[in-house]
């Protein structure tokens, strides 16, 4: 039914971040991070009220490592995530009624490897390997106990990068990657499965004032090398969007 009623509202919060981090002399250096969020939600209660805030706590644990031999860092972190005042249906629904309240919640939890090395000069290697465990922890709806929506479980990239520093091809640098993202969910029920895909990119640059008096330099930047063609997401049976094609 159509009610001539506005509600207005103004949302605000004071959030707060944290980081400790210790540096030892072997170039490890241990850290904790926490931080918050809010996220103003849209829509009404059953008795035309204004929805609060979604809001969000994050802890980060991990360890950084700088090799003393070779140039990079490296980075193991472990994470929890949590939102709650989630959006949920009413229990006291019936049939005909589609109102929510602010009981649901989520969490994420999962471990991150990540790094640059550049074993030879000229020659790097940057790349990251996400575990994800995600679950929809408190709902009204039946979810209880799935995976959030388009949370993969894995996700990884790997990125190598090789410049010419002396020679006939002096300037020239050649790069080629893959990322990679595992099958996702579109809806909280958990039955709108969305495909894993990989994707390969390269890059080829040219710097011309290595070998002439310039400051001109030359990329070409290719991205979706093999044209894949792939679901990135879907909020909906009938709304699913393909990915970028090669670019």
């Amino acid at each position: 039914r159509l009610t001539d009623t506005r509600a207005i509202t103004k949302d605000q919060a004071f959030t707060a971040r944290a980081g400790l981090i210790y540096l030892f002399d072997n170039g490890l250096s241990p850290y904790v991070s926490y931080a918050e969020s809010f996220q103003p939600a849209t829509g009404t209660t059953r008795d035309g009220s204004t929805f609060e805030p979604t809001t969000g706590t994050q802890w980060e644990v991990g360890v950084k490592y700088e090799p003393r031999t070779i140039d990079g860092m490296i980075t193991l972190s472990a994470y929890d995530l949590r939102q709650e005042n989630v959006l949920t249906a009413d229990p006291r629904n019936d049939a005909d009624e589609s109102f929510q309240v602010q009981t649901g919640e989520v969490q994420i939890r999962g471990i991150e490897l990540e790094g640059r090395v550049t074993p030879t000069p000229g020659f790097s290697v940057i790349g990251a390997l996400t575990r994800f465990d995600s679950e929809v922890t408190r709902n009204n709806d039946g979810y209880q106990g799935n995976r959030m929506i388009r949370v993969p479980e894995w996700m990884g990239s790997l990125w190598l990068d090789y410049s010419f520093w002396s020679g006939p091809l002096d300037g020239l640098s050649i790069a080629a990657g893959a990322r990679y993202v595992d099958e996702t969910y579109g809806d909280l029920g958990n039955y709108l499965h969305i495909p894993d895909y990989t994707l390969y990119d390269a890059a080829l640059r040219y710097d011309a004032g290595r070998v002439g008096n310039t400051d001109l330099e030359f990329a070409l930047n290719a991205s979706n090398l093999t044209d894949e063609r792939y679901v990135a997401t879907c909020s909906a049976a009938t709304s699913c969007y393909y990915g970028s094609g090669r670019t």
